[in-house]
């Protein structure tokens, strides 16, 4: 999680943001919370997606959510 903080101020980035497959412990979720950095476990990723299966440009869905 620190990794991912500290390269979205390296990088200029508006959103830091950690996705997996898997699932997540509480202390990188808390962590993550605490530095800001948007998470996204195994069950996110499904719900997210199974939204994008009507095949909406990359760059309208991130002015969806992060605009």
């Amino acid at each position: 999680m620190q990794e991912v903080f500290a390269g979205k101020a390296f990088y200029d980035c508006n959103v830091a943001m950690v996705v997996t497959n898997s699932t997540l412990t509480a202390p990188a979720a808390n962590t993550a919370r605490k530095l800001g950095v948007t998470l996204w476990d195994r069950s996110r990723l499904i719900e997210e997606l199974a939204q994008t299966q009507a095949s909406i440009e990359f760059e309208d869905y991130l002015e969806r959510y992060y605009e």
